[in-house]
This record gives C-alpha cells, structure tokens and sequence, in this order.
C-alpha cells in the first residue's frame, strides 16, 4: 500500500517541479537586481530614489533568460553616464571651497547649485574629502604633539576618535542619517529634511490594562 505522498524539496516527491524553477528564477532576478542597482551608484543618491526603480525595472525587463548579473559593458556604460551627471551638476570650486569651509552656502547658491548641495547633504560620502582634509589635519597634529614629548597615547587616541567621527556616518546608516539632517538644516534652514534621512519613526508603547486589584469590578 502507497502511503500518503510527503511534501519534500521541488522537483522531488510531492513538489513541484514548477514551483522550483520560479524559485530559481526568482533568486536569479533578485541577483540580477543587485548587480543592476550596484551600478547605480555612480548616479546620485537624489537621481537613485527619483528614477533608479523605472531603471531597474526597464533592465528586468530586458534582461535575457536565465541571466543572473548585468553585463559588464552595460554596467561601465551606465557607471559613465552616472559620472558625467555629478560632472554637470558640479559647481565651480569657489562654491565648492565656501560651502565645505562656511558649511552654508548664498542665497543664488542654493537655486543654481541646488541638485549638488542635496546630493551632498543626502549623502555622508560626498562630505567625507573635505571633513578628512580638516579633522585629518588635526589628528596629524595631535600625532605630531605626541611625538614631540607630550602624552603620546594621549594624542594619539585624540586621533583615532577624530577620524572615527569623520568615516563613522559612512560606515554606521543610522548615524549617517542623523549627520545627513544636521547637513540638511545647515545648508536648507527653511526646508524639512526629506524622509531618506527622517528619524525612523518609534514605535507606540503597548497598551496595557491597569491593574485594579484583587476583587475590584
């Protein structure tokens, strides 16, 4: 006598064989994904959160069978595309040099530039070269003083914690979104920050009953 079949892997007893191959598939378009939005990341993060879904899903589509990666010279050619973007929207470097030392750009900065102090508010990584090139001059110095007789370890973590509070809103999303909404009201004091860098929103305390006591109505 048969028993009763038992569910086990897909495309054996009691799967089914199309119930793998759509999880293959799946798995191979979510792959496939990844590989499309990592190329994404020479666009900027404003250009990414606007238009980088209809690309990922234009290229999904386009995508040949069975392919788990995008191609690499379709990757190259969307990598310059994204370059030549940020090259455009570069101001000249007298604006570059005043919103990285003042932190606050003019009032016709913030119309003409505008795309390019959202991208560098948005993201703590365009803000990384100027914050190395002052907080590492520092840490240099503190280096240099512990060298030239004063408390060496003293120094030298003075260093280390400086240039970990410059790389740590890189490496650390939560504390690079609360880096990105201070640089956000710096450079847009009358604007919101967008909800990219909003504070996640906590969670309500449970309700719970009071207690009213033993043999209360």
């Amino acid at each position: 006598m048969t028993g009763p079949a038992r569910s086990g892997p897909a495309g054996g007893p009691g799967g089914s064989p199309g119930e793998g191959c759509s999880r293959a598939s799946s798995s191979g378009a979510t792959r496939y994904e990844r590989s499309v939005r990592w190329w994404l990341n020479a666009y900027p993060r404003r250009w990414r959160v606007t238009y980088g879904d209809d690309l990922v899903a234009t290229a999904l589509e386009l995508a040949v069978p069975g392919r788990r990666r995008f191609g690499v010279r379709e990757g190259l050619a969307l990598a310059r595309a994204g370059w030549a973007l940020r090259r455009r929207e570069r101001p000249p470097w007298r604006v570059r040099v005043r919103v990285v030392l003042l932190g606050a750009p003019g009032v016709e900065d913030r119309v003409v530039h505008r795309a390019w102090l959202v991208d560098r508010a948005l993201s703590p990584w365009l803000r990384l070269p100027g914050h190395l090139a002052f907080f590492g001059s520092i840490a240099l110095l503190n280096v240099h003083a512990g060298l030239r007789g004063g408390s060496f370890v003293f120094h030298v973590v003075a260093a280390a914690v400086t240039l970990l509070a410059v790389v740590g809103p890189c490496v650390v999303p939560t504390w690079g979104r609360r880096a990105s909404r201070a640089a956000w009201r710096a450079l847009f004091p009358d604007e919101p920050p967008p909800p990219t860098i909003a504070p996640s929103p906590r969670p309500a305390p449970a309700h719970r009953p009071r207690d009213r006591g033993f043999g209360a109505r």
